[in-house]
Protein backbone atom coordinates (compact mmCIF):
# COMPACT_ATOMS: atom_id res chain seq x y z
CA UNK A 1 0.00 0.00 0.00
CA UNK A 2 1.56 3.32 -1.09
CA UNK A 3 1.28 6.23 1.49
CA UNK A 4 1.15 9.43 -0.05
CA UNK A 5 2.45 13.15 0.88
CA UNK A 6 0.81 16.08 0.46
CA UNK A 7 2.64 19.64 0.37
CA UNK A 8 1.17 22.34 -0.01
CA UNK A 9 2.46 24.89 -2.44
CA UNK A 10 2.65 29.17 -2.27
CA UNK A 11 -0.45 29.58 -4.19
CA UNK A 12 -2.16 26.77 -2.19
CA UNK A 13 -1.11 28.90 0.79
CA UNK A 14 -2.91 32.29 -0.58
CA UNK A 15 -5.78 30.37 -1.82
CA UNK A 16 -6.72 29.10 1.73
CA UNK A 17 -5.70 32.10 3.36
CA UNK A 18 -8.38 33.94 0.85
CA UNK A 19 -11.06 31.17 2.16
CA UNK A 20 -10.58 31.61 5.11
CA UNK A 21 -11.05 35.46 5.36
CA UNK A 22 -13.93 35.17 2.98
CA UNK A 23 -15.24 32.48 5.52
CA UNK A 24 -15.11 34.61 8.10
CA UNK A 25 -16.69 37.56 6.41
CA UNK A 26 -19.79 35.45 5.86
CA UNK A 27 -20.15 34.52 9.33
CA UNK A 28 -20.06 37.83 10.28
CA UNK A 29 -21.80 39.74 8.09
CA UNK A 30 -24.13 37.37 6.91
CA UNK A 31 -24.09 37.84 3.49
CA UNK A 32 -25.47 35.21 0.80
CA UNK A 33 -22.66 35.98 -1.96
CA UNK A 34 -19.71 35.39 0.48
CA UNK A 35 -21.61 32.01 1.79
CA UNK A 36 -21.87 30.60 -1.67
CA UNK A 37 -17.86 31.78 -3.12
CA UNK A 38 -16.39 30.24 0.14
CA UNK A 39 -18.00 27.08 -0.60
CA UNK A 40 -17.23 27.03 -4.29
CA UNK A 41 -13.61 27.49 -3.02
CA UNK A 42 -14.13 24.87 -0.56
CA UNK A 43 -15.19 22.91 -3.52
CA UNK A 44 -12.13 23.29 -5.56
CA UNK A 45 -9.59 22.32 -3.18
CA UNK A 46 -11.66 19.32 -2.49
CA UNK A 47 -12.13 18.23 -6.11
CA UNK A 48 -8.32 19.17 -6.65
CA UNK A 49 -7.31 16.86 -4.19
CA UNK A 50 -9.21 13.56 -5.60
CA UNK A 51 -7.92 14.41 -8.57
CA UNK A 52 -4.41 14.98 -8.06
CA UNK A 53 -4.78 11.41 -6.06
CA UNK A 54 -6.25 9.95 -9.14
CA UNK A 55 -3.60 11.44 -10.81
CA UNK A 56 -1.11 9.32 -9.31
CA UNK A 57 -2.31 5.64 -9.48
CA UNK A 58 -2.05 2.98 -11.26
CA UNK A 59 1.81 4.01 -11.84
CA UNK A 60 4.62 1.90 -11.95
CA UNK A 61 8.06 2.63 -12.51
CA UNK A 62 11.28 1.10 -14.10
CA UNK A 63 14.85 1.99 -14.70
CA UNK A 64 17.54 0.53 -16.97
CA UNK A 65 20.83 1.57 -16.81
CA UNK A 66 23.45 2.21 -19.42
CA UNK A 67 26.07 -0.11 -20.30
CA UNK A 68 29.17 1.90 -19.02
CA UNK A 69 28.79 3.67 -15.76
CA UNK A 70 31.50 5.36 -14.04
CA UNK A 71 32.28 7.33 -10.51
CA UNK A 72 31.73 10.56 -10.67
CA UNK A 73 30.39 11.16 -13.88
CA UNK A 74 26.57 11.64 -15.12
CA UNK A 75 25.03 8.31 -16.50
CA UNK A 76 22.06 8.79 -18.42
CA UNK A 77 19.21 5.95 -17.21
CA UNK A 78 16.07 4.82 -18.80
CA UNK A 79 13.05 6.02 -16.68
CA UNK A 80 10.13 3.63 -18.11
CA UNK A 81 6.54 4.60 -16.57
CA UNK A 82 3.83 2.69 -16.94
CA UNK A 83 -0.25 3.93 -16.23
CA UNK A 84 -2.17 1.39 -15.26
CA UNK A 85 -5.37 3.03 -14.96
CA UNK A 86 -8.27 3.87 -17.58
CA UNK A 87 -7.16 7.78 -17.02
CA UNK A 88 -3.97 9.69 -18.33
CA UNK A 89 -1.67 11.21 -15.81
CA UNK A 90 -0.51 14.91 -16.10
CA UNK A 91 2.25 16.85 -14.91
CA UNK A 92 4.41 13.79 -13.28
CA UNK A 93 7.93 14.80 -11.57
CA UNK A 94 10.60 12.46 -10.71
CA UNK A 95 13.44 13.28 -8.02
CA UNK A 96 15.91 11.31 -6.88
CA UNK A 97 19.10 12.23 -4.57
CA UNK A 98 21.37 13.25 -7.98
CA UNK A 99 18.69 15.09 -9.85
CA UNK A 100 15.25 14.66 -11.42
CA UNK A 101 12.70 14.13 -14.94
CA UNK A 102 9.69 15.77 -15.97
CA UNK A 103 6.67 14.22 -17.69
CA UNK A 104 4.22 16.30 -18.81
CA UNK A 105 1.26 13.50 -20.56
CA UNK A 106 0.87 9.64 -20.42
CA UNK A 107 -1.89 8.05 -21.97
CA UNK A 108 -4.24 5.61 -20.36
CA UNK A 109 -2.98 2.01 -20.32
CA UNK A 110 0.07 3.61 -22.01
CA UNK A 111 3.87 2.92 -21.35
CA UNK A 112 6.24 6.12 -22.05
CA UNK A 113 9.97 6.14 -21.21
CA UNK A 114 12.29 9.36 -20.25
CA UNK A 115 15.47 10.15 -20.24
CA UNK A 116 17.08 10.08 -16.12
CA UNK A 117 21.04 11.53 -15.30
CA UNK A 118 22.26 10.05 -12.17
CA UNK A 119 25.62 10.38 -10.76
CA UNK A 120 27.39 7.66 -8.29
CA UNK A 121 30.36 8.62 -6.84
CA UNK A 122 31.64 5.75 -5.50
CA UNK A 123 32.95 2.89 -7.72
CA UNK A 124 31.54 -0.92 -6.72
CA UNK A 125 27.90 -1.90 -6.68
CA UNK A 126 25.69 0.51 -5.82
CA UNK A 127 21.69 1.18 -5.45
CA UNK A 128 19.78 3.19 -7.42
CA UNK A 129 17.97 4.34 -4.33
CA UNK A 130 14.43 6.13 -3.74
CA UNK A 131 12.54 8.09 -6.58
CA UNK A 132 9.83 10.40 -5.85
CA UNK A 133 6.59 10.92 -7.99
CA UNK A 134 4.80 13.60 -7.83
CA UNK A 135 2.39 16.04 -9.70
CA UNK A 136 1.04 19.58 -8.97
CA UNK A 137 -1.90 18.69 -11.02
CA UNK A 138 -4.91 20.30 -11.71
CA UNK A 139 -4.30 23.50 -10.45
CA UNK A 140 -1.02 23.44 -8.35
CA UNK A 141 -2.36 24.35 -5.11
CA UNK A 142 -1.00 20.68 -3.71
CA UNK A 143 2.04 18.62 -4.80
CA UNK A 144 0.89 15.11 -4.03
CA UNK A 145 3.33 12.08 -4.38
CA UNK A 146 4.74 8.96 -3.15
CA UNK A 147 8.17 7.09 -2.79
CA UNK A 148 9.20 4.17 -5.04
CA UNK A 149 12.64 2.13 -3.50
CA UNK A 150 14.16 0.57 -6.08
CA UNK A 151 16.55 -1.78 -4.73
CA UNK A 152 18.08 -2.57 -8.06
CA UNK A 153 22.40 -2.31 -8.11
CA UNK A 154 24.03 -1.21 -10.45
CA UNK A 155 28.05 -1.61 -11.06
CA UNK A 156 30.03 1.24 -10.68
CA UNK A 157 33.65 1.14 -12.91
CA UNK A 158 36.18 4.07 -10.78
CA UNK A 159 36.69 7.21 -12.35
CA UNK A 160 38.75 7.66 -15.22
CA UNK A 161 41.81 9.64 -14.41
CA UNK A 162 43.81 10.81 -17.56
CA UNK A 163 47.55 10.63 -17.27
CA UNK A 164 50.21 9.59 -19.83
CA UNK A 165 50.54 6.11 -21.67
CA UNK A 166 53.90 5.35 -19.85
CA UNK A 167 52.04 5.31 -16.54
CA UNK A 168 51.84 1.55 -14.90
CA UNK A 169 52.93 -0.21 -18.07
CA UNK A 170 54.51 -3.40 -18.72
CA UNK A 171 55.52 -3.84 -22.71
CA UNK A 172 56.25 -7.04 -23.95
CA UNK A 173 55.69 -9.18 -21.43
CA UNK A 174 56.65 -12.87 -22.06
CA UNK A 175 53.32 -15.19 -20.91
CA UNK A 176 54.28 -18.10 -22.22
CA UNK A 177 55.84 -19.39 -19.51
CA UNK A 178 52.69 -19.27 -17.71
CA UNK A 179 50.78 -20.62 -20.36
CA UNK A 180 49.26 -18.62 -22.25
CA UNK A 181 49.87 -17.58 -25.54
CA UNK A 182 50.44 -13.77 -27.20
CA UNK A 183 48.59 -13.59 -30.90
CA UNK A 184 51.48 -14.18 -33.09
CA UNK A 185 52.11 -11.30 -35.86
CA UNK A 186 49.50 -11.31 -38.91
CA UNK A 187 50.46 -10.46 -43.08
CA UNK A 188 52.71 -10.75 -45.55
CA UNK A 189 56.51 -11.13 -44.24
CA UNK A 190 57.77 -7.25 -45.73
CA UNK A 191 61.38 -7.11 -45.41
CA UNK A 192 64.49 -8.42 -43.34
CA UNK A 193 66.20 -5.13 -41.29
CA UNK A 194 68.60 -4.92 -38.65
CA UNK A 195 67.82 -5.05 -34.68
CA UNK A 196 66.82 -1.55 -33.11
CA UNK A 197 65.67 -1.18 -29.56
CA UNK A 198 62.12 -2.02 -28.58
CA UNK A 199 62.15 -5.04 -30.87
CA UNK A 200 61.64 -8.82 -29.37
CA UNK A 201 63.59 -12.03 -29.46
CA UNK A 202 60.46 -13.53 -30.95
CA UNK A 203 60.96 -11.17 -34.03
CA UNK A 204 64.70 -11.92 -34.46
CA UNK A 205 65.12 -14.53 -37.78
CA UNK A 206 67.72 -16.69 -37.03
CA UNK A 207 69.01 -17.85 -40.13
CA UNK A 208 69.99 -14.62 -41.29
CA UNK A 209 71.58 -13.50 -37.87
CA UNK A 210 73.77 -16.34 -38.36
CA UNK A 211 74.69 -15.70 -41.45
CA UNK A 212 75.54 -11.97 -40.71
CA UNK A 213 76.86 -12.37 -37.32
CA UNK A 214 74.43 -9.54 -35.91
CA UNK A 215 70.67 -9.49 -35.17
CA UNK A 216 68.07 -9.51 -38.13
CA UNK A 217 64.46 -9.45 -37.70
CA UNK A 218 61.44 -9.50 -39.30
CA UNK A 219 59.20 -7.03 -40.10
CA UNK A 220 55.47 -7.39 -41.70
CA UNK A 221 52.96 -5.47 -43.15
CA UNK A 222 50.49 -5.37 -40.85
CA UNK A 223 51.66 -6.08 -37.43
CA UNK A 224 48.80 -6.59 -34.26
CA UNK A 225 50.03 -4.50 -31.71
CA UNK A 226 52.01 -5.49 -28.63
CA UNK A 227 50.50 -7.00 -25.57
CA UNK A 228 50.16 -4.45 -22.66
CA UNK A 229 50.03 -5.12 -19.06
CA UNK A 230 48.41 -2.80 -16.57
CA UNK A 231 49.62 -2.41 -13.43
CA UNK A 232 49.87 0.11 -10.81
CA UNK A 233 52.02 2.32 -8.50
CA UNK A 234 52.12 1.20 -4.98
CA UNK A 235 53.14 4.19 -3.61
CA UNK A 236 49.82 6.13 -4.70
CA UNK A 237 46.53 5.96 -3.52
CA UNK A 238 44.52 2.83 -4.83
CA UNK A 239 41.55 4.86 -6.02
CA UNK A 240 43.84 7.38 -8.20
CA UNK A 241 45.34 4.14 -9.41
CA UNK A 242 42.55 1.89 -10.58
CA UNK A 243 41.01 5.40 -12.07
CA UNK A 244 44.59 5.82 -14.35
CA UNK A 245 44.12 2.18 -15.33
CA UNK A 246 40.77 3.14 -16.31
CA UNK A 247 41.77 5.12 -18.33
CA UNK A 248 44.65 3.55 -19.83
CA UNK A 249 41.80 0.68 -20.57
CA UNK A 250 39.58 3.01 -22.33
CA UNK A 251 41.77 4.87 -24.28
CA UNK A 252 43.95 1.60 -25.37
CA UNK A 253 41.11 -0.66 -26.25
CA UNK A 254 39.75 1.17 -28.95
CA UNK A 255 43.22 1.38 -30.17
CA UNK A 256 43.02 -2.78 -30.48
CA UNK A 257 46.03 -3.49 -28.05
CA UNK A 258 45.58 -6.57 -26.15
CA UNK A 259 45.60 -5.86 -22.68
CA UNK A 260 45.48 -7.20 -19.17
CA UNK A 261 45.89 -6.30 -15.51
CA UNK A 262 48.38 -7.40 -13.19
CA UNK A 263 47.74 -6.31 -9.70
CA UNK A 264 48.27 -7.57 -5.67
CA UNK A 265 45.60 -10.83 -5.97
CA UNK A 266 44.48 -10.29 -9.67
CA UNK A 267 45.83 -11.21 -12.51
CA UNK A 268 43.83 -11.15 -15.72
CA UNK A 269 45.83 -12.07 -19.23
CA UNK A 270 45.83 -9.79 -21.95
CA UNK A 271 42.86 -9.67 -24.87
CA UNK A 272 41.54 -8.04 -27.38
CA UNK A 273 38.01 -6.22 -27.89
CA UNK A 274 34.79 -5.01 -26.09
CA UNK A 275 34.37 -7.96 -23.87
CA UNK A 276 37.97 -7.68 -22.45
CA UNK A 277 37.18 -4.11 -21.97
CA UNK A 278 34.33 -5.16 -20.25
CA UNK A 279 35.88 -7.59 -17.78
CA UNK A 280 38.95 -5.62 -16.98
CA UNK A 281 36.40 -2.27 -16.34
CA UNK A 282 34.42 -5.33 -13.72
CA UNK A 283 37.35 -6.24 -12.10
CA UNK A 284 38.92 -2.57 -11.30
CA UNK A 285 34.94 -1.81 -10.40
CA UNK A 286 35.01 -4.23 -7.45
CA UNK A 287 38.84 -5.01 -6.35
CA UNK A 288 39.71 -5.10 -2.82
CA UNK A 289 43.62 -6.03 -2.41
Amino acid sequence: MRRFRVKISLPGIVFILLTLILGGAAVNTGNNLLYLITSLMLALMGLSGMVSLVNLLGLSLDISPPQEVYAGQRALFSLSIKNKKILPSFLLQFSYPSGGAYLSYIPAKGRLTVPAWFIFHRRGWQKVGEIRVSSEFPVGFFERGFVVRKERQVLVYPRPIPCTDSFALEEDIDLRKAGYIIPEKEGDLRQLRKFYPGDTLRDVHWPATARYGKFIVKEYSVERPKALILTIDKRQDLEKNLGRLTYLICKLIVQNYPLGVNLPKLFIPPAQGVLQKKKLLEALATYEP
